[in-house]
């Protein structure tokens, strides 16, 4: 199981970090697991890295664009895809400042459709230290397809 964090990174971080995504990952690690005490000084450097998600209107897209889709489901606040085809079994929850993606596989379908709101999007998995650029995805797909 997959448990990814989509990270919407303000402009200027992207441009600082974009060639060096380790760089950015163990600053965002680190952020995932500093302590209680630090927490105050990891929410200020948090919120100047990172654009807050308009979360309502990420969820209602979500849902009036995918909700005629054989693979989708909206269950309170989570968009889940149970696509059999492709044995994947992939949820989606809005917060207001990250996405929570988890999933049973290595690359969800939830990408490509992250893919149509940013490009700005960071992806993190800190339980399988993962992490990339979701443009770099979408290249490495095109490329892959050639």
């Amino acid at each position: 199981m997959r448990i990814y964090y989509a990270f919407s990174m303000k402009e200027e971080i992207k441009k600082l970090y974009e060639d060096h995504p380790l760089n950015l990952y163990l600053i965002l690690r680190n952020l995932y697991f500093m302590r209680e005490a630090d927490q105050e000084y990891a929410v200020y450097l948090y919120k100047q890295m990172i654009n807050k998600l308009n979360k309502s209107k990420i969820d209602r897209d979500l849902f009036i664009q995918y909700h005629n889709t054989y693979t989708y489901s909206k269950n309170g606040e989570k968009h889940i895809i149970n696509n059999l085809y492709k044995d994947e079994v992939s949820v989606l929850t809005v917060k207001n400042s990250y996405l929570l993606i988890t999933t049973n596989q290595n690359n969800t379908s939830f990408f490509q459709i992250l893919d149509q709101y940013a490009s700005d999007f960071f992806i993190c998995d800190f339980s399988n230290m993962d992490y990339f650029w979701l443009s770099s995805l979408k290249m490495l797909a095109t490329s892959n397809a050639v």
